[in-house]
């Protein structure tokens, strides 16, 4: 009813009201200097992506995670909490699950570290939450030694990077949402669960 019409008319913000910020997570020393002019942070996407280049140092994939949102947070703390953000970790389907090995553990870590700043910025006002996604369009995350058919996925089709954007928008702005992990994975989890 009315509820569905709300929230059909939900509308993002312009472009030109979203700034987007790229820069190396494990130089996190240039953080203030980088975000030293933002007046006001409503919302932080933390989207920390790895690719594969063996001339990375070692210990490179683990400052991605924890390391680097604990930076990144030291660096935005005061001004998501006088605006009463909101932060949204794009997490994913690896997270916890042995066969993804080194990465599917450094997952796993920032989630539950995310989880644990929601339980102690949620009476500030300020929500974190987490998004899991899986068979994205354009990215790596597929299964491990199984190559991508939509034939495996519940509703028959990846996932566009789009409607990642789209579920980080609506956590970012829905004041009762802190604390929640959200699968964006065609169905995929929910089959895995044995629903009975």
């Amino acid at each position: 009813g009315a509820a569905i019409d709300e929230m059909a008319t939900i509308e993002p913000p312009p472009d030109d009201a979203i700034i987007h910020i790229t820069f190396d997570l494990t130089q996190p020393l240039g953080l203030k200097a980088i975000l030293g002019d933002l007046l006001q942070i409503d919302a932080l996407v933390h989207n920390a992506g790895v690719t594969e280049d063996s001339s990375r140092p070692q210990g490179y994939v683990e400052s991605l995670g924890v390391p680097a949102l604990s930076a990144l947070l030291h660096a935005t703390r005061d001004r998501l909490m006088e605006s009463r953000g909101a932060l949204v970790v794009v997490s994913s389907y690896a997270a916890g699950r042995p066969e993804y090995g080194l990465y599917g553990k450094v997952k796993a870590d920032l989630e539950d570290f995310t989880l644990r700043f929601a339980q102690g910025a949620a009476p500030f006002g300020v929500r974190a939450n987490i998004i899991r996604p899986h068979y994205i369009e354009g990215t790596r995350n597929w299964p491990v030694g199984q190559p991508a058919t939509a034939e495996k996925i519940p509703v028959r089709h990846f996932g566009q990077p789009r409607d990642c954007g789209s579920l980080s928008y609506e956590l970012a702005t829905n004041p009762f949402a802190p604390g929640a992990v959200v699968p964006i994975d065609g169905g995929v989890a929910l089959y895995e669960r044995r629903v009975a």
